[in-house]
């Protein structure tokens, strides 16, 4: 029982501990250098409590099979929903924070590319290389603001949240085949 309470205790403090770096000021990268603006370690830190947290709710659904009690099973899948609850809440303040921050820099890259596109609609006989470096300035603009729009705003990419969903879906698999296995007398 003693290890149980310790890892509760170790595993809620940690997340908590999450949610309140989330609430900080932080300063965030700008998220055409880096899609995830610099909290893909902290989205592993949660990936990691989270996946500790499934594995000793897998070892509790290991004592729930062997010992056949509906309410067993109703426990656990209430900590299987429970966990992938709080794999997103403790983020949501940061997640807040890396949307405003994508919007932000979208705002100010799409301003740049209104102007850039206005400058070479209004301008005149230049010489070549001015509307060359005019050019590239509006492609290098353009596909900033084209990385921007596919930056992440949750600190985890699709290969995290991947893992996440197996991990979710093979406890929620686990748990059906123990129930019908319970209710067919198998």
């Amino acid at each position: 029982m003693l290890g149980i309470s310790s890892f509760v205790w170790t595993y809620f403090a940690s997340l908590r501990g999450v949610h309140r770096f989330g609430r900080l000021h932080i300063l965030l990268r700008d998220p055409g250098a880096d899609p995830t603006q610099g909290t893909k370690p902290l989205g592993s830190i949660t990936l990691s409590l989270t996946a500790s947290y499934f594995a000793v709710v897998a070892a509790a659904l290991q004592w729930a099979i062997g010992s056949g009690s509906l309410f067993s099973f109703l426990m656990i899948g209430s900590l299987t929903i429970i966990g992938a609850a709080m794999f997103f809440l403790p983020l949501n303040n940061l997640h807040q924070k890396m949307r405003l921050n994508k919007d932000a820099a979208l705002s100010r890259t799409r301003t740049q590319l209104n102007e850039l596109t206005h400058r070479s609609g209004q301008s005149g006989p230049e010489n070549g290389s001015e509307a060359a470096v005019g050019v590239w300035k509006l492609i290098g603009t353009d596909i900033l603001d084209k990385r921007i729009s596919t930056a992440h705003t949750w600190p985890f990419d699709t290969s995290m949240l991947g893992r996440f969903v197996v991990v979710v879906l093979s406890m929620t698999a686990a748990l059906l085949v123990a129930v019908v296995r319970d209710l067919l007398k198998f």
